[in-house]
């Protein structure tokens, strides 16, 4: 046997899934995108680490509530149509307007 030989990963294809960037920071572009690109970056190492593939990311940005209900919609839409299984993201508080709109989603 040998002792010192690495462990691959299984790997069984993995799960398509849409991830989803959004900061609560509506009036600075630069402090938005520094906090999107930290989540992006906790985020695909959770996807790595749990075998996920990332087909699509989408940012917010400081775009308001309405555009980011419309590319929650275009992304379930997606998912629908079959290019995606699974929908990641890191911070539900500012993707939804309150408690009962984050159930809805």
């Amino acid at each position: 046997m040998r002792k010192n030989r690495k462990k691959k990963k299984l790997s069984y294809g993995g799960l398509r899934c849409i991830v989803i960037l959004s900061s609560n920071e509506n009036d600075n572009e630069e402090r938005a995108r520094k906090k999107e690109d930290a989540q992006r970056k906790y985020i695909f190492e959770y996807a790595d680490a749990h075998d996920l593939i990332p087909m699509a990311v989408i940012r917010r940005g400081v775009m308001g509530q309405s555009v980011m209900n419309s590319m929650y919609d275009n992304t379930i839409y997606m998912m629908c149509c079959g290019r995606a299984e699974a929908l990641l993201l890191c911070n539900m508080a500012s993707v939804s307007r309150d408690t009962a709109d984050a159930y809805v989603k």
